[in-house]
């Protein structure tokens, strides 16, 4: 991932939010009672939106702003969902902080130096993409963070960006190709938001990101934080 070094200047919940912590993180079954299978509807395009079945494996990550549930695509992804479940069971995540909030493109976190610059895989070594076409990088999507092809590490992002806010793919036709870009996939981004340049199926750039994960369950409306038009982290409520 290359790092763009700019950040809003303006004192908004996006500025607060680089405070962030990831004080903790746990892989446990979901207890949605409706839902699709992880390898259900594989072939569909944007199937990453369907919550889960109940007893499937999710991540949950506990922060100081409340909790976010994480639906993992391990059979599309395995690789990246072993390196990302097995730096969870190591404790490697706690304590950390989303160094990097940019409104409306990203929430980034999994440095254990805040640098934007450290982390390592689960084996030392940085590892390949997993691309998959069917899974976008719509707002509240989980992608592994890099610095060009297959280099994966331990840093990773949530997708943001508004459908309210979404420019269109007018403004975009020189960065993706058009052969591939169907009503349907149109649909999707202008329905949820997100950044499709970082598709690498889609985009015509050569930095691919492999998107692993997907938030499973919104805050409730009076008690989140609004990240870009999907709800991923909850405000714990002052005890009185």
């Amino acid at each position: 991932f290359f790092f763009f070094f700019f950040f809003f200047k303006q004192k908004t919940a996006y500025e607060m939010l680089r405070s962030l912590v990831g004080s903790e993180m746990c892989i446990r079954d979901s207890n949605n009672s409706s839902g699709t299978k992880n390898n259900e509807g594989a072939n569909k395009l944007g199937y990453q939106l369907e919550k889960p079945k109940a007893g499937e494996e999710i991540a949950v990550i506990n922060t100081s702003m409340g909790e976010i549930k994480v639906r993992l695509f391990k059979n599309e992804t395995p690789k990246a969902v072993e390196n990302f479940t097995g730096l969870v069971k190591k404790g490697y995540y706690n304590g950390l902080t989303f160094h990097r909030v940019i409104k409306g493109f990203c929430v980034q976190g999994g440095d254990p130096t805040g640098t934007g610059a450290g982390g390592q895989s689960l084996w030392g070594n940085t590892f390949e993409d997993e691309i998959n076409p069917n899974l976008l990088n719509l707002t509240g999507a989980l992608a592994m963070a890099n610095r060009g092809p297959n280099t994966n590490g331990s840093q990773f992002f949530f997708n943001q960006g508004g459908a309210e806010s979404f420019a269109g793919f007018d403004k975009l036709s020189q960065a993706m190709d058009s052969s591939k870009v169907t009503d349907e996939y149109k649909k999707l981004y202008e329905t949820n938001g997100g950044n499709p340049t970082l598709d690498a199926s889609y985009s015509l750039s050569k930095s691919p990101y492999t998107c692993l994960l997907y938030t499973s369950d919104a805050a409730d409306e009076e008690d989140s934080v609004d990240l870009g038009g999907r709800r991923i982290i909850k405000k714990k409520k002052n005890k009185k």
